[in-house]
């Protein structure tokens, strides 16, 4: 299946886009790092964020001032 995939594509490849086998997988290996930093970063952003939502929330809240308070009856 795989075999299949790469004929195909180098089939493409050598009818629209002139590339070296080399410069292919140069550009799927940049492309799998970048993609991991990126995943890195965003979990890192994420797991920062959900920290902070965390301890931001206060004791205080109460749920029933706050329904009462939406007034849908307006």
């Amino acid at each position: 299946m795989i075999e299949e995939i790469y004929a195909a594509i180098s089939k493409a490849m050598n009818e629209k886009i002139r590339l070296t086998k080399g410069a292919l997988v140069l550009i799927a290996l940049c492309a799998f790092v970048g993609g991991l930093i990126a995943g890195a970063a965003a979990a890192r952003a994420g797991r920062g964020r959900k920290a902070a939502a965390v301890y931001s929330c206060g004791d205080d809240f109460d749920a029933d001032e706050y329904v009462r308070n939406l007034n849908f009856d307006e």
